[in-house]
């Protein structure tokens, strides 16, 4: 009667066990899928500029899925694009919370942060987001920013290097290069950086001011 008892009590575990992973299965099949879903939605809304229809498409899955990193982002990111840093704050801070690795969540915030004036904030987001992907150029730009802004020129330039090194093209980066060596009295450096600027960006305003 006990080894009946037992193979019965390890047959209902082995079911209760496949019926759970089962479930597991499922749920990860179907997490995967709204995943995809709301990336596509988002870039749709974003890249054809129908902000406001994101708005209100994420404002509605957020009510169906109030867990998922993906809505909140995407409805931050639109709410950014519709001059509300407010609200776009709270849900970007959500997407991080949700899925604290991606490191476009912590730029974006970082983003938030800085139309909402808390540049310190500001800062520690797109460090978070320089060290979860050494190579986001974005974040490593606008860290290079922040650092000039304050007066740290040194780590500003180091930032700015970084970026060239990744997107020798970025026009804002060569220019600010070219003013903090300058300032830094490293007068041979600046003369070639601005040529450096002036070989790509010839014309313009800021073409005037480098010349």
């Amino acid at each position: 009667m006990i080894i009946k008892r037992c193979c019965s009590l390890a047959l209902m575990l082995g079911l209760l066990a496949g019926s759970l992973s089962g479930c597991v299965v499922q749920r990860q099949v179907r997490q995967g899928y709204f995943t995809v879903k709301h990336k596509v939605q988002g870039a749709y809304y974003l890249e054809g500029e129908r902000y406001e229809e994101g708005v209100r498409a994420f404002e509605k899955a957020l009510a169906e899925n109030p867990e998922s990193a993906e809505v909140h982002y995407y409805l931050g990111r639109c709410q950014m694009e519709t001059d509300r840093p407010g609200p776009a704050l709270k849900h970007l801070k959500a997407a991080t919370a949700l899925d604290p690795m991606e490191a476009d969540y912590h730029y974006w915030l970082g983003v938030a942060f800085h139309e909402n004036g808390e540049v310190e904030s500001e800062r520690s987001c797109y460090e978070r987001a320089a060290g979860r992907d050494p190579n986001h150029v974005q974040a490593i730009t606008c860290l290079g920013h922040v650092h000039y802004e304050k007066g740290e020129l040194d780590q500003a330039l180091d930032a700015y290097r970084r970026v060239l090194s990744l997107q020798p093209e970025s026009p804002s980066v060569l220019y600010n290069r070219a003013l903090i060596l300058g300032r830094l009295g490293r007068t041979p450096e600046e003369t070639l950086a601005w040529k450096a600027y002036l070989s790509r960006y010839p014309n313009g305003s800021l073409a005037v001011s480098a010349t």
